[in-house]
């Protein structure tokens, strides 16, 4: 998968039933999901998760249903940060699951749910945000997404 970050062990879930998934497995053996739970374990400590909400076609709403319901897993797992990755729309004037996933993440923000995120796109050394978000989570000049001005997808640290 995506490499975050080196020297892990990654494993994957099935986000609809839970269940372990062999890697290589694009759909859940168990109950038939298409939406995989990706997590690494860095030897640093922390967990990143991976959450696709971008490969289903879901809805806007049924993307930030999901979106909150596994912030609430991965506060109580003890998962330090979630890789969302929800896609940059396929219109040309932007996603509305992407509009949606960082209109939902600020409300949380506000609310404390979460210690910040940032937009892949800003996610760069070469941006004010991503110098400020990367002096707090030096971390993340480590991840794949990186400089990689991916608009499809946004991270978030959970406090």
């Amino acid at each position: 998968m995506l490499g975050w970050p080196t020297r892990a062990v990654m494993t994957a879930t099935c986000a609809t039933c839970g269940n372990p998934l062999p890697a290589g497995t694009p759909v859940c053996p168990h109950c038939g999901g298409f939406e995989r739970v990706e997590s690494t374990r860095a030897k640093a400590g922390g967990q990143v998760r991976t959450l696709d909400l971008g490969h289903r076609r879901l809805s806007a709403a049924e993307a930030v249903r999901r979106l909150g319901d596994e912030i609430d897993r991965a506060s109580l797992s003890g998962t330090s940060t979630l890789r969302i990755v929800h896609g940059h729309g396929s219109t040309g004037r932007g996603g509305v699951i992407r509009n949606a996933i960082r209109a939902e993440l600020a409300r949380m923000r506000g609310q404390k749910r979460l210690a910040s995120f940032i937009a892949g796109e800003r996610l760069s050394g070469d941006t004010n945000e991503g110098r400020a978000f990367a002096s707090r989570h030096p971390e993340a000049r480590t991840w794949p997404d990186w400089n990689a001005g991916n608009e499809g997808v946004t991270v978030v640290v959970l406090p």
